[in-house]
């Protein structure tokens, strides 16, 4: 008898897909679990290549549903207590899915467990996810991980990348948006609703899971994600919807938000008054304080572009890459 139920989602990533699997037959030892593999209408040889690996439940859609429809059919299909959801494009690490499995058994409250989420050069993807209204902060996103985030707390939402939830909040709360498409803030929304239910997400910084952040389909990604971004705006708007989590927040490392927001605001409105000097200097007081502020980063890039500072910009983007989720950015554009 399995007590997890592993699913991975997959599309169109066979080389990263067997890692992936790898990864999890190496590093899962003393955790009966089932791996089910999802594949989301892929065309590049998956369907044969996940037939050849053996010991595995595939579910295969006719069309390619996204990260929520599809984790929505395994969901439906699969039935232990717990499931593990990981991206088919992170490699998990020794032990990771006892440790997320004694979290989530400390205390029936709790629904969901996430992770420290890095890059292959050991620099952070995300820690836990601050949330504000239609804002998502992934915190350490840009610093190199020494352990620094290795601590264990509540929090608003964490990276959907790799997770382990009860089965209860599924019964409770029902199943991920299938509005976000392709991918990209169905984790916090669904964390978001867990909390409202009454249940706890906690961030187990002790784990770590590698995340090789496969970049898909280019500027139609983008543009999704902006969608998306809108989407979650709309439905977690109102400052009421955030007082279950903002209530349990604290420890960990503090990042200033409320000050860095009033630096990017101050920038905003000097680039509506095309006082572009003025914006640099707001955006270069944000970095300061806070030297992993990546929206700041990305006005600067954009106003650079503008004024012609070509090389500039192009630092710049390369700093405020994957910052696609600050709602300000959207009147910058």
């Amino acid at each position: 008898m399995h007590n997890v139920d592993i699913v991975i989602v997959t599309y169109n990533a066979k080389a990263k897909l067997g890692r992936c699997i790898r990864s999890i037959r190496k590093n899962t030892r003393h955790i009966p679990y089932t791996l089910t593999i999802v594949d989301n209408h892929c065309t590049d040889g998956t369907s044969d290549f996940l037939k050849s690996l053996g010991d595995m439940k595939i579910i295969t859609s006719r069309k390619n549903l996204g990260f929520s429809g599809g984790a929505n059919l395994a969901l439906k299909a699969t039935s232990a207590k717990y499931i593990a959801l990981v991206d088919d494009d992170a490699e998990v690490t020794q032990n990771w899915l006892k440790k997320l499995y004694h979290q989530i058994n400390q205390r029936p409250d709790i629904g969901i467990v996430g992770c420290k989420i890095i890059f292959p050069d050991r620099m952070i993807f995300c820690a836990e996810i601050e949330l504000s209204p239609g804002y998502c902060h992934a915190m350490g996103h840009g610093e190199r991980d020494n352990r620094q985030r290795d601590y264990i707390k509540t929090v608003d939402a964490v990276c959907g990348a790799c997770w382990l939830m009860r089965r209860g909040v599924i019964k409770k709360i029902g199943f991920f948006d299938e509005q976000f498409f392709p991918c990209k803030y169905e984790d916090c929304d669904y964390c978001l609703r867990a909390t409202r239910a009454g249940f706890q997400v906690v961030y187990e910084g002790k784990v770590s899971i590698i995340h090789h952040n496969l970049n898909r389909d280019g500027k139609s990604k983008i543009k999704a994600l902006t969608k998306n971004r809108r989407l979650f705006m709309r439905k977690w708007k109102n400052l009421k919807d955030f007082a279950a989590t903002q209530e349990h927040l604290g420890g960990g490392i503090d990042n200033g938000s409320s000050k860095n927001k009033y630096y990017l605001s101050r920038a905003v409105e000097s680039v509506r008054d095309k006082n572009y000097g003025r914006a640099v200097k707001h955006l270069r007081d944000a970095i300061r304080f806070d030297p992993y502020n990546l929206a700041a980063s990305y006005y600067l890039a954009m106003i650079y572009k503008k004024t012609g500072q070509l090389d500039k910009a192009k630092t710049e983007a390369y700093k405020s890459l994957a910052i696609f989720d600050h709602p300000l950015l959207g009147s910058m554009e």
